[in-house]
């Protein structure tokens, strides 16, 4: 799966013909006069039916999604020492942007109802955090879901960035 493209489209085009032949042949011989008629009929139907198919990772890791939540209550249920996991996830900028939200969301969906905590380390600015997708929220929204801290010391506050 790690290999595989992220988004697969494929052409998938079906075919059907049928053929129907119909003939007819009728004759008359009078001494050396011979008359004949005859007659055919073609008939050919031919459907074709096409359509694109769509295949994404997410929605695969979507299914995954609840057998991992079992995994992880069943993790807690076993252990008598773990109570909670606390995941660091530190430069989230270097992924495509377009994918940063939909993964902050997996991890946000994954985390939810199980002693699981994240943090995630990135650029403000060079980071896409929640997306609105068709009236689908996805990823984390701020004040909502997470709480920005700026510890960014720039020539912006620069008595802090002399003296932290």
């Amino acid at each position: 799966m790690h290999r595989s493209p992220d988004e697969q489209e494929e052409e998938v085009k079906h075919k059907a013909s049928e053929e129907d032949e119909l003939r007819a042949e009728s004759g008359l011989q009078i001494d050396a006069a011979k008359f004949s008629l005859g007659g055919s009929k073609k008939t050919k139907s031919e459907t074709e039916r096409s359509f694109i198919s769509h295949r994404r990772k997410l929605q695969e890791l979507d299914l995954w999604l609840p057998d991992l939540k079992k995994s992880i209550r069943e993790f807690f249920s076993v252990s008598s020492k773990v109570k909670c996991i606390f995941l660091q996830i530190d430069d989230l900028y270097h992924l495509k942007r377009a994918d940063q939200a939909f993964v902050v969301d997996y991890i946000h969906r994954l985390c939810k109802d199980v002693p699981l905590f994240f943090k995630i380390a990135t650029m403000r600015h060079a980071t896409t955090m929640f997306v609105d997708r068709e009236g689908q929220p996805i990823g984390a929204q701020e004040r909502h879901d997470y709480q920005p801290i700026n510890i960014d010391y720039t020539f912006s506050h620069f008595a802090r960035a002399a003296n932290p």
